[in-house]
């Protein structure tokens, strides 16, 4: 199995050292790996090539996450992509756990679950996962029901894909400007094969300055979009409109953290696709703004 690891880096020089170390402990060593450094200002350059392992290195300009891993997987010549993003690490088994799984299972897409560390690295959260056992699923409706019980997107250094699937897909899409990663997975796993296995074989970094998460109403609004975007795929559009209407009400929720502006493009976007209960906390909390302070501290919205 030759897979090509895919890391996009801007401004990580604290991190990316270690994220490659984590690469070249692999069991399972990869055919290659690729560095996009995606325009930055720091000195990531010089820690990427003061890494243990062999790099090809692209340079993209201040384009986003999104273009900088289509780069890498327009480049790659591996049979598989493994993304990691600069400021996440693996533990030393996850590449030859996860050939293992997607042979066995004949998947075209990998996910698994993961740990947490904070911004320095340090206290690895180990997280309990819901499912005791390795989910293996097909096409969208099945993931969504999956993403339902789970509760997140696993994140991209959780993931393996097969190149000629992200390729067929057209990979991610440089107009989403943040969760694209949820974007592309969904159309992954249409009509096709994928497993989720509930072992932590990586570790995501919390809070890291530079993260494209890091702005959590941004970062909750095109989450929302991703799914809406792919609501008239679904052949159980209830089970699809549960999440549909759970990701609503958090693109507006965190909606309160920034401007009014971010406030009323989440309330024009997401507000129809409420629950009647949250159309009407909410829609107070619209015109009340001081009131939606009140119904989290109850725990209402």
């Amino acid at each position: 199995m030759n897979i090509s690891v895919v890391v996009p880096c801007y401004n990580a020089e604290r991190f990316i050292g270690a994220s490659l170390q984590s690469v070249a402990e692999q069991t399972l060593q990869p055919r290659e790996v690729i560095v996009i450094d995606d325009g930055s200002t720091d000195a990531s350059l010089a820690a990427v090539r003061a890494s243990p392992v062999a790099v090809r290195l692209l340079r993209t300009e201040r384009c986003g996450g999104a273009v900088a891993r289509n780069a890498g997987i327009e480049a790659a010549t591996g049979d598989w992509l493994a993304f990691l993003d600069a400021d996440d690490v693996w533990y030393p088994d996850h590449l030859e756990r996860a050939a293992e799984i997607v042979r066995r299972f004949e998947a075209i897409g990998y996910i698994n679950h993961y740990d947490r560390m904070d911004a320095d690295g340090d206290g690895i959260r180990v997280r309990e996962c819901p499912f005791d056992s390795i989910v293996a699923g097909r096409g969208l409706d099945e993931y969504v029901e999956h993403f339902a019980r789970y509760g997140h997107f696993v994140g991209m250094s959780a993931c393996l894909v097969e190149t000629r699937r992200a390729r067929a897909i057209g990979g991610f899409r440089e107009e989403q400007q943040r969760r694209h990663d949820i974007e592309f997975w969904l159309r992954v796993v249409s009509g096709e094969r994928w497993v989720f296995d509930p072992l932590a074989t990586s570790v995501y970094r919390k809070n890291s300055p530079d993260s494209l998460s890091a702005d959590a109403a941004d970062a909750a609004f095109y989450g929302f979009t991703a799914f809406l975007k792919h609501r008239d795929e679904a052949g159980d559009r209830a089970g699809y409109d549960r999440v549909l209407r759970e990701r609503a009400r958090s693109a507006i929720s965190r909606s309160f953290s920034g401007s009014a502006e971010v406030r009323e493009r989440a309330y024009r976007t997401a507000f129809g696709y409420l629950s009647p209960r949250h159309k009407l906390l909410l829609g107070l909390s619209r015109r009340f703004p001081g009131v939606f302070r009140a119904f989290r501290v109850l725990k209402l919205v």
